[in-house]
């Protein structure tokens, strides 16, 4: 309303609004509605986006401190319905330089351990990469063998410990392959590139 402290502003868009006040320019609600509007995936995808475009477009006119985002979702949260949590996503940054860029970090890190939501194909046979695994699981102290590329019990316990001490127990797969996304974290951590 008349109270709010220049610019302000919103847009309401097909199942979305976007709103804010103190922010340098109308600019800013356009490009969060167009991140939204054209950003595929989850809506958390979405609101990041649109966080992410505000930000770009210049934001608020005071400069920049926090971020959040809280998605809910029925039985959304970890451990589903048995927790009786539903908060999907729910992040925050209070006080932070570079805020939703630190906010989108938090949220990797956040959909890498906790959310389940990995694409079917993208997965790798554990013998076919066992080389690599135990490369890394070697350089990062969890694996005391040789690195033959010999996919054995040794190797497998050394990969469900680094996986329960970075919280992807719920990762796990027992059907002999790794999720690419927890595979390409274990080769950045160990600090080796995918062959």
């Amino acid at each position: 309303g008349a109270s709010c402290i220049p610019y302000a502003g919103h847009i309401i868009g097909d199942n979305f609004t976007v709103q804010g006040n103190i922010l340098v320019g109308e600019e800013i609600l356009e490009a969060m509605a167009k991140a939204y509007e054209t950003t595929k995936g989850e809506l958390v995808d979405k609101l990041l986006a649109a966080l992410k475009a505000g930000d770009s477009a210049g934001g608020d006119r005071r400069g920049k401190q926090s971020a959040a985002i809280i998605v809910l979702r029925p039985c959304g949260g970890y451990g589903g319905c048995l927790e009786g949590v539903d908060k999907y996503v729910d992040l925050r940054v209070d006080d932070h330089p570079d805020p939703v860029n630190e906010l989108i970090r938090l949220f990797e890190i956040w959909e890498l351990t906790i959310l389940e939501r990995e694409d079917p194909s993208d997965a790798y046979s554990l013998s076919e990469v066992a080389y690599n695994i135990q490369l890394a699981l070697m350089r990062l102290g969890y694996y005391k063998g040789e690195a033959s590329g010999v996919l054995n019990e040794d190797t497998i316990k050394a990969l469900e410990l680094w996986m329960g001490m970075n919280n992807f127990e719920n990762k796990m797969r027992n059907d002999g392959r790794i999720w690419g996304s927890v595979y390409r974290f274990l080769m950045k951590q160990a600090n080796l590139s995918i062959s």
